[in-house]
């Protein structure tokens, strides 16, 4: 049974957790080896691509979803994956994620045929270090902030809005921990049409769309 949230005036905890031996079974773990152990929910196969746990419950649209992740043998490739339609399908969803070993977060999302279809990217502090780093986004519609530890670091659209939200690695091992998600107001992020000033600011490096990682 899924949780289609209503429209809220001020941002409304729907679902936290510190993984604390019992919250596994919060996810619908889709593919990859998971495993909630030391406070965490980690993913240790280092050879698959878009690893995937969604959390069971919820519909959202207008949210916030964040994790702190840490790459277990300094290879830090995890992210957070939404808008996903269902458990079967990928087409649509949304996808952003550390790669180039946790030097660069990039966004992107899964084509009609659940190819990766890369939207944008910047290279990031050192994310392959064993200590923690906040991923969120903040979503309202198709609009898209992207945050690392509380800084807004992009801005994006996606091509579809609402649906269910989750966790994803690619070749690493990597650890999640204090997960939440906020329902939060529609107008909480007012998307503008970016000056070259602002895109250059926001920092997406690359504006190629590939198609890179097909659906398992």
């Amino acid at each position: 049974m899924y949780s289609v949230m209503q429209a809220v005036d001020t941002p409304t905890e729907l679902y936290s957790t510190g993984f604390d031996g019992k919250s596994m079974s919060d996810f619908d773990l889709l593919s990859g080896s998971w495993n909630e152990g030391d406070g965490t929910l980690q993913q240790f196969n280092t050879c698959g691509y878009d690893l995937t746990s969604l959390l069971r419950g919820y519909v959202v649209e207008n949210f916030e979803w964040e994790a702190d992740i840490t790459g277990l043998d300094g290879t830090n490739q995890g992210g957070l994956v939404f808008n996903q339609s269902s458990n079967t399908s990928r087409s649509g969803a949304m996808v952003v994620d550390f790669t180039d070993g946790g030097k660069t977060l990039r966004w992107g999302h899964y084509d009609d045929r659940g190819y990766y279809v890369n939207l944008g990217s910047l290279e990031v502090a050192d994310a392959t270090a064993t200590t923690p780093i906040n991923l969120s986004v903040q979503v309202t519609g198709a609009n898209v902030a992207i945050n690392l530890d509380g800084q807004v670091v992009a801005q994006t659209t996606a091509p579809r809005s609402g649906g269910m939200v989750g966790l994803v690695t690619s070749a690493s091992a990597v650890s999640f921990d204090n997960v939440m998600l906020t329902a939060i107001p529609a107008e909480a992020i007012k998307q503008e049409s970016a000056s070259s000033d602002q895109a250059e600011a926001l920092a997406p490096t690359a504006e190629v769309a590939t198609a890179e990682k097909k659906a398992s």
